[in-house]
């Protein structure tokens, strides 16, 4: 089992332990499937509602807009993946944006990671 660290973030007072990260050693993310159990989880507690590879992001899904999937959506997957001990490489929030359901979520996260 990997080794939990916690992870500090710099302010004006000082070192502050950071409330959303906590610092694993070793990508856990080693297979799609872990991707989607990992991301899925955090997507359906942010906003209240299950999620599944064929869950819409906008209308008829999460009803999310444009600007929330961009910003909140995506730091929402980034700080789960963080917290798996893994770092994105290019997925960027202009590859969310492209994205309509949680399932190109995974795929998208999944070839980041996977890339040689």
């Amino acid at each position: 089992m990997p080794k939990k660290a916690s992870f500090t973030a710099f302010s004006s007072h000082g070192i502050l332990p950071h409330p959303l990260f906590a610092r694993v050693e070793g990508c856990t993310l080693t297979t799609k499937d872990k991707v989607r159990q990992c991301i899925y989880p955090a997507i359906a507690a942010r906003y209240g509602k299950p999620v599944t590879d064929k869950t819409k992001l906008g209308n008829g899904g999460l009803g999310l807009d444009d600007i929330t999937i961009r910003t909140d959506l995506y730091a929402t997957t980034v700080i789960a993946v963080h917290n798996a001990g893994c770092k994105l490489r290019s997925f960027s929030p202009d590859d969310i944006a492209q994205c309509k359901t949680a399932g190109d979520i995974t795929d998208g996260i999944w070839a980041d990671l996977s890339a040689a």
